[in-house]
Protein backbone atom coordinates (compact mmCIF):
# COMPACT_ATOMS: atom_id res chain seq x y z
CA UNK A 1 0.00 0.00 0.00
CA UNK A 2 3.00 2.39 0.74
CA UNK A 3 4.20 2.49 -2.35
CA UNK A 4 1.18 2.43 -4.12
CA UNK A 5 0.70 5.93 -2.18
CA UNK A 6 4.00 7.12 -4.02
CA UNK A 7 3.09 6.48 -7.66
CA UNK A 8 2.00 9.83 -8.84
CA UNK A 9 -1.78 10.01 -10.54
CA UNK A 10 0.03 10.65 -13.96
CA UNK A 11 2.35 7.65 -13.08
CA UNK A 12 -0.21 5.57 -12.48
CA UNK A 13 -2.35 6.65 -15.76
CA UNK A 14 0.36 6.06 -17.77
CA UNK A 15 0.75 2.53 -16.15
CA UNK A 16 -2.65 1.92 -17.02
CA UNK A 17 -2.43 2.57 -20.29
CA UNK A 18 0.31 0.54 -20.33
CA UNK A 19 -1.22 -2.80 -19.01
CA UNK A 20 -4.97 -3.11 -19.83
CA UNK A 21 -7.07 -2.53 -23.08
CA UNK A 22 -10.04 -1.62 -24.21
CA UNK A 23 -13.47 -3.41 -24.93
CA UNK A 24 -16.93 -2.90 -26.87
CA UNK A 25 -19.70 -5.42 -26.20
CA UNK A 26 -23.34 -4.48 -26.61
CA UNK A 27 -25.90 -6.02 -24.31
CA UNK A 28 -29.30 -7.61 -25.56
CA UNK A 29 -31.82 -5.19 -26.70
CA UNK A 30 -34.74 -4.14 -25.02
CA UNK A 31 -38.44 -3.77 -26.34
CA UNK A 32 -40.63 -0.94 -24.98
CA UNK A 33 -43.48 1.12 -25.34
CA UNK A 34 -44.53 4.83 -25.00
CA UNK A 35 -44.62 5.63 -21.12
CA UNK A 36 -42.44 2.30 -20.37
CA UNK A 37 -39.81 2.32 -17.73
CA UNK A 38 -37.16 0.12 -18.28
CA UNK A 39 -33.90 -1.02 -17.13
CA UNK A 40 -30.74 -2.67 -17.10
CA UNK A 41 -27.63 -3.85 -15.33
CA UNK A 42 -24.10 -3.69 -16.52
CA UNK A 43 -21.96 -6.65 -16.28
CA UNK A 44 -19.77 -7.48 -13.04
CA UNK A 45 -16.65 -7.09 -15.59
CA UNK A 46 -13.37 -5.16 -15.75
CA UNK A 47 -13.79 -1.02 -15.50
CA UNK A 48 -16.39 0.40 -16.95
CA UNK A 49 -15.66 3.71 -18.49
CA UNK A 50 -18.98 4.78 -20.62
CA UNK A 51 -21.97 3.08 -21.50
CA UNK A 52 -24.15 4.31 -24.97
CA UNK A 53 -27.55 3.67 -25.19
CA UNK A 54 -29.31 3.77 -28.68
CA UNK A 55 -33.18 3.96 -29.06
CA UNK A 56 -34.75 3.32 -31.78
CA UNK A 57 -38.56 3.62 -32.72
CA UNK A 58 -41.31 4.23 -35.72
CA UNK A 59 -43.05 7.23 -34.91
CA UNK A 60 -46.61 7.86 -36.83
CA UNK A 61 -47.99 11.66 -37.48
CA UNK A 62 -51.27 12.27 -38.87
CA UNK A 63 -52.79 15.41 -39.81
CA UNK A 64 -55.65 16.06 -42.30
CA UNK A 65 -53.81 17.88 -44.58
CA UNK A 66 -50.54 18.59 -43.69
CA UNK A 67 -47.48 16.71 -45.03
CA UNK A 68 -44.89 17.52 -42.47
CA UNK A 69 -44.60 18.58 -38.46
CA UNK A 70 -42.33 20.49 -36.55
CA UNK A 71 -40.05 18.38 -33.95
CA UNK A 72 -39.64 19.75 -30.36
CA UNK A 73 -36.90 21.80 -29.55
CA UNK A 74 -34.79 19.15 -28.09
CA UNK A 75 -35.93 16.27 -30.23
CA UNK A 76 -35.13 12.98 -30.24
CA UNK A 77 -33.81 13.22 -26.89
CA UNK A 78 -37.35 14.46 -25.37
CA UNK A 79 -38.54 10.72 -26.39
CA UNK A 80 -37.06 9.69 -22.97
CA UNK A 81 -38.43 11.16 -19.89
CA UNK A 82 -35.61 10.60 -17.48
CA UNK A 83 -32.50 8.65 -17.77
CA UNK A 84 -30.38 7.67 -14.37
CA UNK A 85 -27.42 5.30 -14.40
CA UNK A 86 -26.89 4.74 -10.44
CA UNK A 87 -24.61 2.40 -8.39
CA UNK A 88 -25.40 0.71 -5.65
CA UNK A 89 -23.26 2.85 -3.22
CA UNK A 90 -25.66 5.94 -2.96
CA UNK A 91 -24.13 7.93 -6.76
CA UNK A 92 -25.84 8.41 -9.65
CA UNK A 93 -23.31 9.53 -12.02
CA UNK A 94 -26.26 10.32 -14.12
CA UNK A 95 -29.73 11.74 -13.29
CA UNK A 96 -31.25 13.67 -16.08
CA UNK A 97 -33.92 14.62 -18.19
CA UNK A 98 -34.22 13.52 -22.38
CA UNK A 99 -33.75 17.68 -22.72
CA UNK A 100 -31.37 17.95 -20.07
CA UNK A 101 -29.05 15.13 -21.53
CA UNK A 102 -29.10 16.52 -25.27
CA UNK A 103 -27.77 20.12 -23.55
CA UNK A 104 -24.95 17.92 -21.71
CA UNK A 105 -24.38 16.02 -25.31
CA UNK A 106 -23.46 19.70 -26.86
CA UNK A 107 -20.95 20.27 -24.57
CA UNK A 108 -17.96 18.67 -27.30
CA UNK A 109 -15.43 19.60 -29.54
CA UNK A 110 -18.20 19.40 -32.64
CA UNK A 111 -21.67 19.89 -31.35
CA UNK A 112 -23.11 19.82 -34.87
CA UNK A 113 -23.46 15.63 -34.69
CA UNK A 114 -26.36 15.84 -31.57
CA UNK A 115 -28.49 17.90 -33.72
CA UNK A 116 -30.16 15.64 -35.92
CA UNK A 117 -30.57 14.42 -39.23
CA UNK A 118 -33.84 13.98 -41.14
CA UNK A 119 -33.25 10.59 -42.71
CA UNK A 120 -30.13 8.31 -43.31
CA UNK A 121 -27.33 7.57 -41.28
CA UNK A 122 -26.42 9.83 -38.57
CA UNK A 123 -26.26 9.17 -34.69
CA UNK A 124 -29.71 11.05 -34.21
CA UNK A 125 -32.24 10.89 -36.93
CA UNK A 126 -35.99 12.32 -36.95
CA UNK A 127 -38.04 11.46 -39.96
CA UNK A 128 -40.73 14.54 -40.60
CA UNK A 129 -43.35 13.32 -42.37
CA UNK A 130 -47.32 13.57 -41.84
CA UNK A 131 -50.08 12.46 -43.80
CA UNK A 132 -54.34 11.98 -43.30
CA UNK A 133 -53.57 8.52 -43.13
CA UNK A 134 -50.50 8.33 -40.98
CA UNK A 135 -46.68 8.15 -41.81
CA UNK A 136 -44.25 6.59 -40.30
CA UNK A 137 -41.28 8.01 -39.42
CA UNK A 138 -37.70 6.48 -38.18
CA UNK A 139 -36.89 8.08 -34.93
CA UNK A 140 -33.15 6.83 -33.42
CA UNK A 141 -31.33 8.52 -30.74
CA UNK A 142 -27.82 7.74 -29.83
CA UNK A 143 -27.33 8.51 -25.90
CA UNK A 144 -23.84 8.89 -24.80
CA UNK A 145 -23.34 8.15 -20.96
CA UNK A 146 -19.01 8.63 -20.47
CA UNK A 147 -18.19 7.85 -16.94
CA UNK A 148 -15.02 9.53 -17.06
CA UNK A 149 -13.97 13.02 -17.86
CA UNK A 150 -13.16 12.66 -21.50
CA UNK A 151 -10.85 9.83 -23.62
CA UNK A 152 -7.95 10.03 -22.61
CA UNK A 153 -7.90 9.96 -18.45
CA UNK A 154 -8.95 7.41 -16.36
CA UNK A 155 -10.55 9.54 -14.30
CA UNK A 156 -14.07 8.24 -13.14
CA UNK A 157 -13.78 4.57 -13.91
CA UNK A 158 -16.12 2.20 -11.78
CA UNK A 159 -14.95 -1.20 -10.90
CA UNK A 160 -17.78 -3.27 -12.04
CA UNK A 161 -15.37 -6.59 -11.71
CA UNK A 162 -16.63 -6.92 -8.35
CA UNK A 163 -19.68 -8.80 -6.91
CA UNK A 164 -20.54 -5.78 -4.72
CA UNK A 165 -21.28 -3.19 -6.87
CA UNK A 166 -24.38 -3.03 -9.04
CA UNK A 167 -24.37 -0.41 -11.78
CA UNK A 168 -27.95 0.31 -12.89
CA UNK A 169 -29.19 2.21 -15.76
CA UNK A 170 -32.92 3.39 -15.64
CA UNK A 171 -35.15 5.11 -18.38
CA UNK A 172 -38.31 6.24 -19.20
CA UNK A 173 -39.80 6.74 -22.25
CA UNK A 174 -42.10 9.57 -22.82
CA UNK A 175 -45.63 10.01 -24.98
CA UNK A 176 -45.33 10.03 -28.43
CA UNK A 177 -45.99 13.78 -28.31
CA UNK A 178 -43.31 15.05 -26.82
CA UNK A 179 -41.18 14.60 -30.17
CA UNK A 180 -43.42 17.37 -31.88
CA UNK A 181 -44.18 20.71 -30.99
CA UNK A 182 -47.25 21.64 -29.53
CA UNK A 183 -49.93 21.80 -33.11
CA UNK A 184 -53.32 21.73 -33.74
CA UNK A 185 -54.61 19.16 -35.51
CA UNK A 186 -51.57 16.73 -35.01
CA UNK A 187 -51.67 12.86 -33.93
CA UNK A 188 -48.72 11.43 -32.74
CA UNK A 189 -48.01 7.71 -31.99
CA UNK A 190 -44.40 6.01 -31.16
CA UNK A 191 -44.23 2.09 -31.83
CA UNK A 192 -41.79 -0.59 -32.20
CA UNK A 193 -39.52 1.24 -29.63
CA UNK A 194 -35.88 -0.72 -29.18
CA UNK A 195 -33.43 -0.07 -26.82
CA UNK A 196 -29.81 -1.30 -27.17
CA UNK A 197 -26.97 -0.53 -24.53
CA UNK A 198 -23.40 -0.44 -25.62
CA UNK A 199 -20.65 -1.08 -22.64
CA UNK A 200 -17.27 0.09 -23.18
CA UNK A 201 -15.02 -0.81 -20.39
CA UNK A 202 -10.99 -1.77 -19.76
CA UNK A 203 -9.43 -5.02 -18.28
CA UNK A 204 -8.55 -4.73 -15.10
CA UNK A 205 -4.67 -4.44 -14.55
CA UNK A 206 -2.61 -7.89 -12.71
CA UNK A 207 -0.05 -5.02 -11.32
CA UNK A 208 -1.84 -2.79 -8.62
CA UNK A 209 0.15 0.05 -9.60
CA UNK A 210 -1.58 0.21 -12.89
CA UNK A 211 -4.77 0.36 -11.21
CA UNK A 212 -5.82 4.00 -11.07
CA UNK A 213 -7.32 5.97 -8.56
CA UNK A 214 -11.21 4.99 -8.54
CA UNK A 215 -12.28 7.46 -5.62
CA UNK A 216 -12.96 9.81 -7.86
CA UNK A 217 -16.37 10.08 -9.29
CA UNK A 218 -17.94 12.23 -12.42
CA UNK A 219 -21.43 13.08 -11.67
CA UNK A 220 -24.20 14.62 -14.26
CA UNK A 221 -27.05 16.22 -12.96
CA UNK A 222 -29.99 18.72 -13.87
CA UNK A 223 -32.22 20.92 -12.10
CA UNK A 224 -35.03 23.15 -13.03
CA UNK A 225 -36.05 26.49 -11.52
CA UNK A 226 -39.07 28.75 -11.85
CA UNK A 227 -38.43 32.71 -13.15
CA UNK A 228 -41.44 33.90 -11.61
CA UNK A 229 -40.98 37.86 -13.65
CA UNK A 230 -38.83 39.96 -15.13
CA UNK A 231 -35.74 41.17 -13.39
CA UNK A 232 -32.75 40.12 -11.84
CA UNK A 233 -32.42 36.19 -11.00
CA UNK A 234 -30.12 34.25 -9.11
CA UNK A 235 -29.75 30.54 -9.56
CA UNK A 236 -28.07 28.93 -6.36
CA UNK A 237 -25.88 25.69 -7.38
CA UNK A 238 -25.60 23.19 -4.50
CA UNK A 239 -22.03 23.23 -3.22
CA UNK A 240 -19.68 21.16 -1.37
CA UNK A 241 -18.51 19.23 -4.87
CA UNK A 242 -15.66 19.97 -7.88
CA UNK A 243 -17.62 22.07 -10.98
CA UNK A 244 -16.08 20.90 -14.43
CA UNK A 245 -18.76 22.97 -16.54
CA UNK A 246 -22.33 23.60 -16.79
CA UNK A 247 -24.80 24.40 -19.21
CA UNK A 248 -27.75 26.64 -18.67
CA UNK A 249 -31.32 26.62 -20.99
CA UNK A 250 -33.62 29.79 -19.94
CA UNK A 251 -37.05 29.40 -21.76
CA UNK A 252 -40.27 31.46 -21.58
CA UNK A 253 -43.38 30.38 -20.07
CA UNK A 254 -44.09 28.67 -23.63
CA UNK A 255 -40.76 26.78 -23.38
CA UNK A 256 -39.39 28.91 -25.67
CA UNK A 257 -35.90 29.75 -25.20
CA UNK A 258 -34.94 33.08 -24.94
CA UNK A 259 -33.07 35.15 -26.95
CA UNK A 260 -29.69 37.36 -26.08
CA UNK A 261 -31.61 40.26 -26.04
CA UNK A 262 -34.38 38.99 -23.29
CA UNK A 263 -31.26 38.27 -21.42
CA UNK A 264 -30.42 41.94 -20.41
CA UNK A 265 -27.17 42.85 -18.15
CA UNK A 266 -24.37 39.77 -17.40
CA UNK A 267 -24.30 36.57 -16.71
CA UNK A 268 -22.23 36.55 -13.31
CA UNK A 269 -20.89 33.67 -11.40
CA UNK A 270 -20.40 34.52 -7.97
CA UNK A 271 -18.82 33.16 -5.47
CA UNK A 272 -19.76 33.60 -1.52
CA UNK A 273 -21.76 37.00 -2.67
CA UNK A 274 -18.93 38.75 -3.70
CA UNK A 275 -16.19 37.43 -5.60
CA UNK A 276 -17.37 37.65 -9.20
CA UNK A 277 -14.48 35.72 -11.90
CA UNK A 278 -17.24 35.62 -14.61
CA UNK A 279 -19.09 38.71 -16.01
CA UNK A 280 -20.34 38.30 -19.83
CA UNK A 281 -23.36 39.73 -22.13
CA UNK A 282 -25.63 36.88 -23.62
CA UNK A 283 -24.57 38.03 -26.69
CA UNK A 284 -21.03 37.79 -26.25
CA UNK A 285 -20.78 34.14 -23.95
CA UNK A 286 -23.15 32.89 -26.95
CA UNK A 287 -20.48 34.18 -29.47
CA UNK A 288 -17.53 32.35 -27.24
CA UNK A 289 -19.64 28.98 -27.27
CA UNK A 290 -19.70 28.91 -30.96
CA UNK A 291 -16.31 29.20 -31.26
CA UNK A 292 -15.60 26.74 -28.42
CA UNK A 293 -18.35 23.62 -29.96
CA UNK A 294 -18.18 25.19 -33.76
CA UNK A 295 -22.13 25.32 -33.63
CA UNK A 296 -24.23 28.03 -32.96
CA UNK A 297 -26.69 26.78 -29.70
CA UNK A 298 -30.35 26.98 -29.30
CA UNK A 299 -31.62 30.09 -28.05
CA UNK A 300 -31.55 31.24 -24.06
CA UNK A 301 -28.79 28.25 -24.19
CA UNK A 302 -25.18 28.85 -22.81
CA UNK A 303 -22.23 27.00 -21.29
CA UNK A 304 -19.65 27.75 -18.83
CA UNK A 305 -17.07 25.13 -19.56
CA UNK A 306 -14.38 24.98 -17.52
CA UNK A 307 -12.78 22.33 -19.26
CA UNK A 308 -12.12 24.14 -22.19
CA UNK A 309 -8.07 25.38 -22.85
CA UNK A 310 -8.21 25.17 -26.72
CA UNK A 311 -10.07 21.69 -27.21
CA UNK A 312 -13.50 21.42 -25.24
CA UNK A 313 -13.28 19.01 -22.69
CA UNK A 314 -9.52 18.12 -22.03
CA UNK A 315 -8.12 20.80 -20.30
CA UNK A 316 -6.76 20.78 -17.12
CA UNK A 317 -7.75 21.60 -13.35
CA UNK A 318 -6.91 25.18 -13.96
CA UNK A 319 -10.15 26.66 -13.67
CA UNK A 320 -12.17 24.20 -12.51
CA UNK A 321 -14.63 25.24 -9.33
CA UNK A 322 -14.24 23.22 -6.23
CA UNK A 323 -17.12 24.66 -3.90
CA UNK A 324 -15.94 22.77 -0.68
CA UNK A 325 -15.06 25.82 1.22
CA UNK A 326 -17.39 28.18 -0.34
CA UNK A 327 -20.69 28.95 1.72
CA UNK A 328 -22.18 30.31 -1.83
CA UNK A 329 -21.98 30.18 -5.64
CA UNK A 330 -24.57 31.46 -7.51
CA UNK A 331 -25.33 32.28 -11.00
CA UNK A 332 -26.81 35.75 -11.87
CA UNK A 333 -28.51 37.11 -14.64
CA UNK A 334 -31.11 39.24 -16.08
CA UNK A 335 -34.54 38.45 -18.31
CA UNK A 336 -37.51 40.30 -19.42
CA UNK A 337 -39.81 38.21 -18.61
CA UNK A 338 -40.63 34.61 -16.46
CA UNK A 339 -40.06 31.37 -17.24
CA UNK A 340 -38.07 28.78 -16.39
CA UNK A 341 -33.71 28.11 -16.49
CA UNK A 342 -32.61 24.43 -16.70
CA UNK A 343 -29.15 23.63 -15.14
CA UNK A 344 -26.92 21.03 -16.35
CA UNK A 345 -23.91 20.67 -14.38
CA UNK A 346 -20.98 18.11 -14.25
CA UNK A 347 -19.13 17.32 -11.22
CA UNK A 348 -16.07 15.68 -9.43
CA UNK A 349 -16.89 13.95 -6.09
CA UNK A 350 -14.52 12.04 -3.80
CA UNK A 351 -15.71 8.53 -2.17
CA UNK A 352 -14.66 7.13 1.13
CA UNK A 353 -14.55 3.48 -0.84
CA UNK A 354 -15.13 1.66 -4.26
CA UNK A 355 -14.98 -2.24 -4.21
Amino acid sequence: MADQQQISPQHRAALFAQATRQTWQPLPSISATEGDTKSFDLPKTRLTSRIRVQVEAKLNVKHASATSYVPSPFAPYTMLRSIELSVNNGFSPFKISGKQAFMYSVMREDASIVFPKTSGRGKNVQGLVASAAGADNKVRLTLDLPLTINDREPIGLVLTQNQETVVTVTMDIAKADQLGSDQAGYTFALSDVKITPFVESFSVPNIPQAIPDLSVLKLVQGATQAITGSGEQTYKFPTGMVYRKFAILIEDTNGKGMTDDEISANLEIIFNQADIPYRVSSKMLAAINEEMYGRTLPDGMYVFDLTYQGVANYGGTRDYINTENLTEFWLKFNTAKAGNITVVYENLTRMRTQG
